[in-house]
């Protein structure tokens, strides 16, 4: 009898180890078969639960972060929100309808190419509306639109003009057709009508030219120019008024450069293109000239161009007397290639219009799902492939690109420098 019992714990042991075995291999059985179904699902929870976060702590190009360090932010986004592998942003040819300001503007005519190619690769189809920049005709074509009956599966609203839009902007949310706001945000009390923002983030291009200019102001320096001021003098030449772009750029190069700021002699409201530019220039040059002038900064390349032959015709050098620096690349890029021109920001029209159509895709393709925050598309060199949610907001990237004294050198920085599949010169020539 004392024998049997002392079998009982080797019985105990074989019993324990041989329940132990099954069950192990039982859970074997069943991992295999989770995981084989769940990884995707898994992926996205963790994606949509991680995309608000990271999206709010990307906003740093809105702080007085250099642009060099807003390029891990960017990254850092475009990461956590880039989710939603295998989704298809076919379209299946739904309908969007654009209201926007005159494509006889060639940034805006760009813009409009990258839509349309976008939308034609991802099976949409597009109907555009003009204004001549005029917000009073746009606002009759809202109206009009919307008494047409037709509804699209959803409207792209850039406003002639952002606060004074907001009555259109409201209006068209009314139709319960969903809005994506392009180029200018409207103001935080009218965020409610927008399904999302996609576009340009002009505090961040402000920014982008603040620190080129801080490197123009250092390049001067070691070149041996003499500074008529401790700071420098600088002009700023401005987009047209009312235009909310060029408030936020303003903003922006002074947030950049608050640490070593300017000596800001003239500030004055333009345009768009060369012309203006031009005529802006000439007469601020003329104003002046006599307290000296080191540095000009124009919202785009268009503006800087005419600047750049005023001051020629002034008797001046660019890039020896006054050093110039753009916004947004744009048409003319003789004066980057010769040297003439600092810098400019890679901020490209035909990609802004091509973003605003491939967000659109990703939004119906996730559910019209919009994350809180803000998106910023990572500046790489290859096409964007994120699939994954929107962002409230959205932004495309605006890498620095600086020049030097070299032609040779400066040509191939517009041919090798890439960004969304195309080089600067493809990109920035229209």
């Amino acid at each position: 009898m004392r024998r049997n019992l002392s079998r009982w714990p080797a019985l105990l042991l074989l019993a324990l180890f041989a329940a132990f075995f099954v069950a192990a291999c039982g859970d074997d059985e069943d991992e295999g078969t989770t995981s084989a179904a769940a990884p995707d699902t898994a992926a996205a929870t963790s994606a949509a639960e991680s995309a608000a976060p990271a999206e709010e702590s990307s906003a740093a190009p809105e702080s007085s972060a250099a642009p060099e360090s807003s390029a891990a932010a960017e990254s850092s986004a475009a990461e956590d929100t880039g989710g939603g592998a295998g989704v298809s942003l076919d379209g299946g040819g739904k309908a969007v309808t654009v209201l926007m300001p005159s494509t006889t503007n060639n940034s805006l005519a760009e813009w409009k190419r990258g839509l349309e190619a976008a939308a034609a690769e991802n099976n949409y189809t597009v109907k555009v509306i003009e204004n001549n920049f005029d917000q009073a005709e746009q606002d009759t074509q809202v109206q009009q639109e919307i008494a047409s009956g037709e509804k699209p599966a959803i409207y792209v609203f850039w406003p002639a003009d952002s606060k004074a839009g907001v009555a259109s902007l409201r209006q068209l949310a009314q139709t319960e057709v969903p809005v994506v706001v392009a180029n200018q945000p409207p103001p935080p009390e009218a965020e409610e009508f927008m399904a999302f923002y996609s576009g340009v983030d002009d505090f961040f291009n402000g920014q982008v030219s603040g620190e080129l200019m801080l490197k123009a102001r250092d390049a001067a320096k070691a070149a041996g120019k003499q500074l008529a001021s401790e700071n420098g003098n600088l002009l700023e030449i401005k987009f047209a008024p009312g235009y909310q772009a060029s408030e936020a750029r303003t903003q922006g190069f002074v947030d950049a450069t608050k640490d070593a700021p300017f000596d800001i002699i003239a500030s004055e409201y333009s345009g768009f293109d060369n012309e203006t530019g031009y005529n802006t220039t000439s007469q601020l040059i003329a104003a002046n000239k006599s307290k000296g002038i080191d540095f000009l900064y124009a919202h785009n390349d268009a503006l800087a161009a005419g600047a750049i032959q005023a001051i020629k015709e002034a008797g001046l050098v660019p890039g020896k007397d006054i050093w110039v620096v753009g916004g947004t690349c744009h048409g003319d890029l003789s004066a980057l290639e010769a040297g003439e021109q600092f810098g400019s920001g890679l901020q490209a029209a035909r990609l802004e219009g091509q973003g605003v159509l491939l967000d659109v895709a990703r939004y119906f393709a996730n559910d019209m799902t919009v994350n809180d925050g803000k998106f910023y598309g990572e500046p790489t060199p290859e096409p964007p492939t994120e699939t994954g949610p929107i962002s409230k907001y959205n932004y495309i990237p605006n890498p620095a690109v600086q020049f030097t004294a070299d032609p040779a050198e400066n040509t191939r920085l517009l041919d090798e420098t890439m960004l969304w599949g195309s080089s600067m010169r493809d990109l920035c020539t229209y």
